[in-house]
């Protein structure tokens, strides 16, 4: 709670005004100034027993969840964003590529990716579901593990998966993703009482939803890392800032879920890393 109120404390004192504008039929929240907030009051709460005890139990609860979480972080200073575009390739993708090229040479298998796609160019929308775990993607991670294949042929299948993880960001970041629908449909079924619908009862469904590597990114400047847990049991929550010169990197894992370790993952990634500038002939030392 005290980091909260510390992060709280560097924010600036004001608030953002906004303009709606509206091009070619699509709605834009445009940026405009900031104006001053009024100073924040302090609350003052009316607690009985009751509330007293449920506060305890809601600290026990919460102090469970973070003693059962393992966490690494990670600076990298090899590279960033700088070289990551001087090999003609999306910085966004070559972090995707590398955390499923880590899962994939740790678990033997592509793993569903949930990636943050903000939605913020529209009024009150907030994100969609970015599938980064896409066939070219996956061609792409499968081929990069044989030894036989030649560098150039990686590349261009580096490349196809690069183009073809931008072009889903993009769609999803204009609203033309399917998962905020789906789940938008899958609460209306269930809401009105009807058997659900077979799409929903699917193992595909099920299986394409269970998000082993939920990932999001943020431009960091006042902190030095962010962190979150993973979304389901065997999985891991991945938070990663690209500057120009280094990559931060944050890992977790539940502690009572064989076989993830954020630890070995996070050694897998940065071995990933390297491969990656070993295609363009750049040799890192981690």
């Amino acid at each position: 709670i005290n980091s909260i109120f510390c992060f709280l404390n560097l924010i600036p004192n004001y608030k953002q005004i906004n303009s709606i504008r509206e091009s070619n039929g699509v709605t834009y929240i445009h940026q405009d100034s900031f104006e001053p907030m009024d100073e924040p009051v302090k609350l003052k709460w009316d607690l009985n027993e009751y509330h007293l005890n449920e506060i305890e139990k809601a600290k026990f609860s919460f102090d469970r969840a973070i003693n059962s979480l393992e966490f690494v972080i990670e600076h990298f200073d090899v590279y960033g964003k700088d070289y990551i575009k001087s090999c003609d390739i999306s910085p966004d993708s070559w972090l995707q590529a590398s955390f499923q090229l880590a899962y994939y040479r740790m678990h033997d298998k592509i793993s569903p990716v949930y990636e943050s796609a903000s939605t913020g160019r529209y009024r009150n929308a907030r994100t969609e579901t970015g599938r980064t775990a896409t066939r070219e993607m996956t061609d792409f991670v499968k081929l990069m593990i044989d030894n036989t294949v030649p560098k150039i042929q990686k590349i261009e299948k580096f490349t196809l998966a690069s183009n073809a993880h931008r072009s889903y960001m993009k769609d999803a970041s204009k609203g033309y993703g399917v998962d905020r629908l789906l789940l938008g449909l899958k609460i209306l079924n269930e809401e009105s009482g009807q058997p659900m619908h077979p799409i929903f009862l699917d193992e595909a469904f099920a299986k394409s939803s269970h998000w082993s590597l939920s990932t999001s990114q943020l431009n960091l400047k006042k902190m030095k890392s962010v962190s979150f847990g993973p979304v389901v049991d065997d999985g891991y929550g991945i938070f990663y800032s690209i500057g120009k010169q280094k990559i931060v990197i944050s890992v977790t894992a539940w502690k009572n879920s064989y076989p993830t370790s954020a630890y070995i993952f996070k050694e897998h990634l940065l071995e990933s890393f390297s491969m990656l500038a070993d295609l363009f002939e750049m040799q890192p030392k981690l």
